[in-house]
């Protein structure tokens, strides 16, 4: 990403604390759920697996799988994020190989070396179509063969999200102190068109839960559990996941 915005997710992740609540809320929550099932029918299970999270923040869905015996590395254009999540893991006396590297600029190693890649709320933050089909491919590139991605972005069709993102740039634009960084979701069908542009195999694209508090921000400090609905995960959760293999 352009360096106003690594300087802009520096800031945003000095201002962030890591605690075990954060992996306790992403255990429970039906986005993991999923991911969890789908990993352990392709693999038998996570033990032994090479994992790499790009643009991965504090990498809790990563910390998620070296809890299960995956081996993980962490990379991000933001220092900060990077430490962050050095803080996370050792709270589980864990310690993930981390980079400061672009999306765009992976060190050739990478390549063809991981049975697992994946990414949560990094590729709509690229806006042109161009930059959307690179960083798509980039997690595909980094596989070995028979690896599988999973790529979560926000659904364009989820109600609560749309008004989220409404009032983040409203309260931006008359807040100067506040810290904004553009993004544009996607609909399943966008995802299945740049999967199938690609060339990806076995394109798969499922909601996370509309009701998971962890995501919902209208739900998010009300116990309901894990309360679902097939139609409203399907169709309106806050985070589409998209998922291929090589």
């Amino acid at each position: 990403m352009h360096n106003e915005n690594t300087e802009i997710w520096n800031r945003k992740w000095e201002n962030v604390r890591s605690d075990s609540r954060i992996i306790k809320r992403h255990f429970r929550s039906g986005r993991w759920k999923k991911i969890d099932k789908r990993v352990k029918i392709h693999f038998g299970s996570f033990r032994g697996l090479k994992v790499i999270e790009l643009g991965s923040g504090r990498g809790t869905e990563s910390l998620l799988m070296a809890l299960q015996g995956a081996s993980v590395t962490l990379v991000d254009n933001s220092n900060m994020a990077l430490t962050r999540a050095k803080e996370l893991f050792k709270l589980y006396n864990l310690n993930p190989a981390c980079y400061n590297q672009d999306i765009f600029d992976l060190d050739d190693r990478f390549l063809s070396s991981f049975d697992i890649s994946m990414s949560f709320g990094v590729v709509e933050h690229f806006l042109n179509r161009s930059e959307r089909d690179r960083a798509i491919r980039a997690h595909y590139d980094v596989l070995k063969p028979r690896g599988i991605f999973f790529i979560s972005v926000p659904n364009k069709r989820c109600p609560h999200y749309r008004l989220a993102l409404y009032l983040g740039k409203v309260v931006s634009k008359h807040n100067k102190g506040v810290l904004h960084t553009e993004e544009k979701p996607f609909t399943y069908g966008e995802l299945k068109t740049v999967g199938e542009f690609l060339g990806l195999k076995h394109i798969e694209v499922f909601g996370s839960s509309f009701f998971d508090f962890s995501y919902n921000p209208l739900l998010r400090f009300i116990n309901l559990g894990n309360v679902g609905l097939k139609f409203f995960d399907d169709y309106l959760a806050y985070a589409i996941v998209f998922s291929g293999t090589k």
